[in-house]
């Protein structure tokens, strides 16, 4: 399963950034492909796979006993997870990040679990949010 997710999402993300993301990008999937890389693919693949392993562990935690699995019930289970949260939300959303990949979520989902929820489009990538003046001016 990670291996797909690392495919299907990962690799694309990289590929988003600089010509140095995508040199990343082809290394997972030579990685992935069973071929030599370098270590630091090597690191990456494997950080990679170790997050989205806990990730689905922690998701699949969430489901009510009883219940089968499935992407909707697991989607379920996290938005009404995340409901619980009491706080005001903020999501900011990179344009030209992942997002790309799912133009349809368009809050990556955030208003499932937060109707009221505030989500600021910042003109950038995933890998340079954080240095966007929306950002910074945002939460200073």
């Amino acid at each position: 399963m990670e291996n797909r997710v690392i495919r299907d999402l990962a690799v694309p993300l990289f590929t988003i950034g600089s010509p140095s993301h995508l040199q990343v990008a082809k290394g997972l999937i030579a990685a992935l492909d069973g071929q030599e890389t370098d270590s630091f693919i090597t690191m990456i693949l494997h950080n990679l796979k170790r997050l989205f392993s806990i990730t689905y562990e922690f998701i699949f935690k969430l489901i009510p006993p009883g219940q089968s699995y499935s992407s909707s019930a697991a989607r379920q289970a996290v938005i009404d997870w995340l409901a619980t949260v009491q706080a005001p939300v903020t999501t900011f959303v990179a344009s030209e990040g992942i997002i790309k990949l799912f133009p349809e979520w368009d809050d990556l989902g955030t208003r499932q679990a937060f109707p009221n929820a505030r989500v600021v489009k910042v003109p950038s990538n995933h890998f340079s949010v954080f240095e966007s003046t929306i950002f910074v001016d945002s939460i200073q």
